[in-house]
């Protein structure tokens, strides 16, 4: 017990970096590269080796090109306790699950950015109870599939809505007292005062960008501009638009309250943002941590657009472009709710066979993930059996949501004869 495992540089094996079998332990400020997976702890009883492992904390490090990231792992009880997992960084991830945890009572998964999509859920869990998600950032999810997976016998989940957030998508947030947006509607300026309001536009759209050890900074979807209190630690203090730099006034915790809100948590002073009445273009300021309805925040996605879109994710505004040169084009990209600065981050189609009334048939299948709020584009799958005569009889076999507000959608062709060849395509057209 007591174990440290601090500022080490790790990787390149093709099996686990780090392993832990013991109580009480922390792993901090590692760099893992390159590995199977980057941290297991937890018994192996099929070498019959060690027990639960209890009070562990893996913070502050770095994972990348591991094909797992951290591994919780069980064997069917429930006997993992006390586990935290955050401020950590995730970049590529090949195979897997960046965060899996199995058998656990009592673990608090916080702080953690997600930067690239991962090949499965970024988050599983299963056979646990008394779980915490909380202000965890996600840059995309894994093309087809839910940021976060709960198997089986999985109770007391806290933070499933609210503690998983998104990094590459513009919120509106809205004051739990007063159902208004937080906005900047009098002036696009640095050290205009924020307010709350009443419409959706450019200045209620915010865009939550990871900054390390567990905070965010908030930018404004309108101008690039981020939220600060001018560096005050004083109660009452306005929030105003500022310059991104490096003061902690900048920076802000997501707190989850409920399964729906959060508080913005200020690391300077640790008061939180709030609105004290109802009224329509009341200014935000920040206050001591309450319980109060005014400092209570709800995020909804507001990037039906490609403009919108675009400027959240720091693509071109120009929807022909191809800013990650993998043939896809960024109006593609946006419908498919794709990373466009990922090459390869869009699924691609498979040929299946299976039986329709006793007779094996052939189907050409793809299987993508649709931005269904989409309001500037036509989105269709079509069929062709030569490359040149496209058709629109391709058949939507299931459409699944996913927690972003996307959908995972898979089509078929018509059936396909022996040595019959096909193909399907996604067209995407805007509206105007």
């Amino acid at each position: 017990s007591g174990f440290r495992i601090t500022d080490c540089q790790l990787g390149n094996t093709r099996s686990r970096a780090i392993i832990t079998k013991a109580d009480d332990g922390l792993i901090s400020g590692c760099t893992i590269e390159h590995a199977g997976t980057a941290v297991k702890t937890g018994p192996e009883y099929y070498w019959n080796e060690s027990d639960y492992s209890w009070n562990v904390t893996m913070e502050n490090n770095v994972i990348d090109q591991c094909s797992l990231g951290i591994q919780v792992a069980a064997d069917g009880a429930i006997g993992n306790n006390d586990i935290f997992i955050r401020n950590n960084t995730f970049k590529t991830i090949t195979k897997s699950h960046a965060i899996s945890l199995d058998g656990c009572d009592g673990a608090t998964i916080s702080g953690n950015s997600f930067a690239t999509p991962n090949a499965a859920e970024v988050i599983r869990l299963k056979n646990s109870t008394t779980i915490t998600l909380a202000n965890n950032l996600v840059a995309y999810a894994p093309s087809g599939k839910a940021v976060l997976s709960v198997g089986p016998n999985v109770t007391s989940l806290q933070g499933a809505a609210n503690g998983m957030l998104y990094s590459g998508r513009a919120y509106a947030l809205s004051n739990s007292l007063s159902g208004l947006l937080l906005a900047h509607p009098s002036s696009n300026a640095v050290a205009a005062t924020l307010q709350q309001y009443s419409n959706s536009n450019a200045s209620s759209r915010w865009i939550l960008q990871p900054d390390g050890n567990g905070y965010c900074k908030i930018v404004s979807a309108a101008n690039g501009l981020v939220i600060g209190v001018n560096q005050s630690t004083s109660s009452a203090a306005p929030l105003i638009l500022e310059t991104s730099g490096s003061g902690q006034g900048q920076r802000w915790a997501l707190a989850p309250v409920g399964t729906s809100a959060f508080k913005l948590v200020n690391q300077l002073s640790g008061f939180a943002a709030t609105v004290p009445t109802a009224s329509l273009a009341e200014p935000v300021t920040q206050l001591a941590d309450s319980s109060a309805a005014g400092q209570l925040w709800t995020p909804a996605f507001d990037d039906s657009t490609y403009s919108t879109w675009s400027t959240a994710v720091g693509a071109s505004a120009d929807p022909t472009s191809d800013d990650d040169q993998d043939g896809i084009n960024n109006l593609l990209e946006y419908a498919l709710a794709s990373d466009p600065a990922k090459a390869g981050s869009v699924t691609y189609g498979n040929l299946i066979s299976t039986n329709v009334e006793g007779q094996p048939v052939d189907y050409l299948t793809l299987t993508c993930q649709r931005r269904v709020a989409a309001t500037d584009i036509i989105f269709q799958v079509e069929y062709s059996p030569n490359l040149s005569n496209w058709q629109t009889n391709a058949v939507l076999v299931s459409s699944t949501p996913n927690p972003d507000g996307t959908t995972r959608e898979v089509w078929r062709s018509p059936p396909l004869a022996d040595s019959e060849s096909g193909f399907l395509r996604v067209r995407v057209k805007t509206t105007d």
